[in-house]
C-alpha cells in the first residue's frame, strides 16, 4: 500500500491489502480456515505469491523440528472453534501440512552476525520450544534499524507480556 499514491489510501484499499496479506491465496472466503492463522503458514503462502521473501535460509538458518498444533490443543480458547467443533478435523489437517513444512531458525548466538543484513520493516518470527522439544512460532516483530533501537525481547507472564530492550 505504501507504494501506491497517497490518494489511493482509502479504507477500502486498506481492507484489500489486509485480505491479500492475511488470507490463503489472498482471498477471504468467509470460512474460518481461509485465514492464515500460523505465521509459518502466512510466510509460505505470501512467499509463494511473491509478496514476501523468507530470508532465513540465506542468512544461515538451520532446520528445526517443529509442530503447529496450538489451535487444536487449545481449541476451547478460540471462540469459533469452541462453538463449531466440526472445524477441528480440517484444522488438524491444516496443522499437519504446516508442521510438515521445513522451519528454519537463526540461533540466538548468530543473530548479531546477521543483524547488519536486516532492513527496517523486515518481519522477524520468534520461535520457542514446547515441552516435547518441538519448535513453534511464539512471537512476531518488525525490524526497526536505528542507532538507538535494537531487538526487543518479550517475556510472557501470567498477567501479560512485558518487553525489555
Amino acid at each position: 500500500m505504501l507504494n501506491e499514491p497517497e490518494e489511493n489510501w482509502t479504507p477500502e484499499q486498506l481492507l484489500h491489502y489486509i485480505e491479500l496479506d492475511r488470507y490463503r491465496s489472498g482471498q477471504c472466503t468467509g470460512e474460518y480456515l481461509s485465514r492464515l492463522h500460523y505465521l509459518e503458514d502466512w510466510l509460505a503462502d505470501n512467499d509463494r505469491r511473491g509478496l514476501v521473501e523468507d530470508l532465513t535460509r540465506s542468512l544461515g538458518g538451520t532446520s528445526v523440528a517443529h509442530s503447529a498444533r496450538e489451535m487444536t490443543v487449545g481449541w476451547r480458547h478460540y471462540r469459533y472453534l469452541a462453538h463449531n467443533k466440526s472445524l477441528l478435523g480440517p484444522l488438524g489437517e491444516m496443522e499437519v501440512r504446516v508442521s510438515n513444512r521445513a522451519l528454519y531458525q537463526i540461533s540466538k548466538s548468530h543473530v548479531a552476525s546477521i543483524e547488519p543484513r536486516l532492513r527496517s520493516g523486515d518481519i522477524i518470527g520468534i520461535i520457542s520450544r514446547d515441552r516435547g522439544g518441538l519448535y513453534s512460532t511464539s512471537h512476531v516483530g518488525l525490524r526497526c534499524a536505528s542507532p538507538t533501537a535494537r531487538s526487543i525481547h518479550a517475556r510472557f507472564f501470567r498477567r501479560g507480556t512485558t518487553a525489555k530492550l
